[in-house]
């Protein structure tokens, strides 16, 4: 039997139909991943900086933590404490006990922010401003753009800045410092693809992210001695300039392990292992086009090793060296002012184990991006030093592109099995195997010299066998 509505009935069951089925859905708020350490009170000192930590990335520069610490609270040695706000994209909360323990810390709370939502959470919003210091770890810096760019997030933390804080970051927190930003979007760009095109497809800029107290008309990068970054470092640069952004811009390049400490007067100073360098492009390129390489005379180049200065509020005008580059190609070694190579010859005349050590990590210094101090490892006949040493050495041939710097692959191959176990020489083996993998990917890893390197991956497998 059917049961019969009045027309008020029927107009309010279909009223309610129609607001059930137009009504925008409310997205839920997201989820932020919070790791507190520490006291959860707020603290409010007075504030002495600001103070910048850049940091290149790799192992962290206790020192330069704790400097910008203490220039915040205008003290090194006094009761007062200070809030800190670790920022990720992914990862956990490894930094809260290493900040803790620092001299001058209240607590430490780290927080994983995937995506623009959790820019706008309120609560995220409110601890990030209640912050004395900002730190940045590292990842993918196209996440941090994704995720802070235009959100009261990005607000919050320039707000510390003015009111007297801190900020730090390390690889991909400090890629995102600078007046303009590599911001990795579309990939990471190796030296030799920016240099042959600086308009690769995989090279993209982000502006207006942050503007800091002297750090104008800056562009910053990391890795750089590591991964060989300054091929592109120095065509981005070129790329602001023929892109109309500035006349002139500076790059800050920081190797990992590295810091470039900056008070609030613009005064950096380099901690850690070194170098960082300060590179000018002042004047228009002679050639930077689309599907062109690039052509681009005299910039000028600062190399500051630990406990270096150098004054960003006042740039110097002397005390650099000379780089181009024509055609996509370098006319020296941007990495040193001269050349390393009568140094690295006279180190087979020393038969001391500790001299050469010496030695070795002098010319080292010298010229970061010289590999040829590493065939001399080996007869230092010291297995900590070895083991150390063929680490960084499989770093840097892990990035290289240079058909030159592949060539050291024997080299990296006699240290490694050198120090190994004989537990660890089967995975010294599976490693030669997947290096000699890529080697022969390589498109221009070819000739006699090549060969050489190739036959000897296989001498190492055959034995192996």
């Amino acid at each position: 039997m059917l049961k019969c509505y009045n027309v008020a009935s029927m107009r309010k069951i279909l009223t309610l139909i129609a607001l059930i089925l137009f009504i925008p859905a409310v997205p839920a708020m997201s989820e932020v991943k919070r790791f507190l350490k520490g006291n959860p009170a707020d603290v409010h000192p007075k504030l002495h900086g600001p103070a910048f930590h850049f940091q290149g990335g790799g192992d962290d520069v206790d020192a330069a933590f704790q400097w910008m610490f203490d220039q915040v609270r205008g003290c090194t040695d006094c009761s007062t404490k200070l809030d800190v706000v670790v920022l990720r994209a992914s990862g956990d909360d490894d930094y809260n006990d290493y900040l803790l323990a620092m001299k001058g810390v209240d607590s430490v709370e780290t927080l994983i922010i995937t995506a623009p939502e959790d820019s706008k959470r309120p609560d995220v919003i409110q601890t990030v401003r209640n912050a004395e210091v900002i730190f940045v770890a590292g990842g993918d810096q196209c996440n941090y753009v994704h995720n802070f760019k235009n959100t009261p997030l990005q607000s919050a933390i320039a707000s510390v800045i003015k009111r007297g804080g801190g900020i730090g970051g390390t690889s991909a927190g400090l890629a995102i410092q600078g007046d303009y930003m590599y911001d990795a979007c579309n990939g990471s760009t190796k030296s030799f693809e920016a240099l042959a095109n600086p308009y690769d497809q995989s090279i993209s800029f982000t502006y207006d992210f942050f503007h800091w107290p002297n750090m104008d008309q800056t562009m910053t990068d990391q890795h750089m001695v590591e991964r060989d970054r300054m091929g592109r470092t120095l065509a981005f640069l070129a790329r602001q300039i023929r892109d109309g952004k500035t006349k002139s811009v500076l790059g800050v390049a920081v190797d990992r392990e590295t810091s470039l400490a900056v008070d609030k007067k613009g005064l950096g100073r380099v901690m850690g292992k070194g170098p960082a360098y300060f590179i000018l492009a002042d004047h228009k390129p002679e050639l930077c086009e689309p599907g062109k390489p690039l052509s681009f005379s005299n910039y000028k180049i600062w190399k500051l090793d630990a406990g270096g200065e150098f004054d960003l509020r006042h740039r110097p005008k002397n005390g650099f060296y000379l780089r181009s580059v024509r055609d996509g190609v370098l006319d020296a070694d941007p990495y040193s002012k001269e050349s390393c190579d009568p140094q690295i010859a006279s180190l087979s005349t020393i038969h001391d184990s500790s001299l050469l050590e010496q030695k070795i990590q002098e010319i080292s210094r010298a010229c970061p991006y010289d590999f040829g101090p590493f065939k001399f490892v080996d007869k230092t006949n010291d297995p900590s030093y070895i083991q150390k040493k063929s680490v960084e050495l499989r770093r840097f041939l892990d990035s290289a592109t240079r058909p030159d710097r592949l060539l050291y692959f024997p080299t990296l191959w006699q240290l490694e099995l050198r120090n190994a176990p004989p537990e660890k020489v089967e995975e010294v083996h599976k490693e030669v195997a997947e290096d000699l993998k890529r080697l022969k990917s390589e498109k221009d890893f070819s000739g006699n010299d090549a060969a050489q390197v190739l036959q000897r991956g296989e001498e190492i497998i055959s034995e192996k066998k």
